[in-house]
């Protein structure tokens, strides 16, 4: 089996070397990264890196979902493949994942998600799309999810960042922009219809201050109008991201039952989606799958299932 890790990146200078060395073992055939023309000497800091790590370096300019899109290309064929972010610090688990050869696995907790599957199924089923935000959901509830596997794989290290988005832009307008483009793609890539959306605003204006009560609605109202003319992705019935939660919890399985140490192990729900009571629904499916599971809230809005307390070190190291 060949083995693959892909990744885009754009101004990620300070994690980029912690991260890839964090993820490198020498089961890769190659790591594929495509950089979105970086300015500030992330690209040159890969280029330093290229031969001690095999990286494949290309540069695109590309959303998020084009520039995976691209990486994922470039990786051999008939390769196990997972995606990676050059801000996060990896521990191994991702690689021990992929070592069961198992396809079609969504990891997924409160730090960090990847997803991993062979090459041609993804391709077969059209690639990353165009997409700067919702770029993850609209790929995994289209190749679909076999295996749910929660295991912390690492920690965000920009979550420390207030507002992250503003490392990539230049400038006020540069970064409207860019958060224009995510809020109307989190729409399109989540294929939101109306009724679902009204259900999102509901959900989010709870406890929530008048004014934003007020303009929210409008917001995503225009928004909605514009992805109109754009185009959304409906893979399903239900919004993308509604089907792969649902999904991360019907599809869990123990990780003892493919090989792997549970220690790790960290489930989250967030209290609702689109309104629906997600925390009963994610209780009924862990708790009658994983043994010994503990629970605590982190936040009045989101759950977590754990089985070692130590796990809660990468919550400390995130925030």
């Amino acid at each position: 089996m060949k083995y693959c890790l892909y990744g885009t990146v754009y101004n990620n200078v300070n994690t980029v070397e912690k991260a890839i060395e964090s993820v490198y073992d020498a089961i890769f055939d190659q790591i594929v990264i495509t950089d979105n023309f970086s300015n500030d000497g992330t690209y040159e800091k890969l280029i330093k890196m290229k031969k001690d790590y095999n990286l494949k370096i290309y540069r695109l300019k590309s959303s998020r979902g084009l520039g995976m899109a691209y990486s994922l290309k470039k990786c051999p064929n008939n390769s196990l493949t997972a995606y990676i972010h050059l801000d996060v610090i990896y521990n191994n688990m991702l690689i021990k994942i992929m070592e069961t050869e198992l396809s079609k696995v969504i990891i997924s907790n409160i730090f960090q998600w990847s997803y991993v599957a062979k090459k041609e199924e993804i391709i077969n089923k059209g690639n990353w799309r165009d997409l700067q935000a919702a770029e993850e959901m609209d790929l995994i509830s289209r190749v679909g999810i076999d295996y749910s596997i929660p295991i912390v794989i690492g920690y965000n290290a920009s979550w420390k960042m207030k507002d992250s988005e503003r490392r990539y832009s230049n400038g006020f307008f540069n970064y409207v922009k860019r958060k224009y483009r995510i809020y109307l793609d989190h729409i399109r890539g989540n294929g939101i219809s109306k009724n679902y959306l009204k259900l999102k605003i509901k959900n989010d204006n709870e406890n929530k201050e008048m004014l934003y009560k007020l303009i929210s609605p409008v917001f995503w109202n225009i928004l909605f109008k514009i992805s109109d003319l754009y185009g959304k992705y409906h893979n399903h019935v239900i919004p993308n991201d509604l089907y792969v939660y649902l999904n991360i919890y019907k599809k869990i399985i123990d990780p003892k039952d493919v090989g792997l140490n549970n220690e790790k192990f960290m489930a989250y729900s967030p209290k609702k989606i689109y309104g629906i009571d997600f925390i009963t629904y994610a209780d009924n499916e862990i708790k009658k799958k994983i043994s010994n599971i503990k629970c605590d809230y982190i936040n009045n809005n989101v759950k977590i299932y754990y089985i070692n307390n130590n796990v809660k070190i990468y919550y400390n190291l995130s925030t």
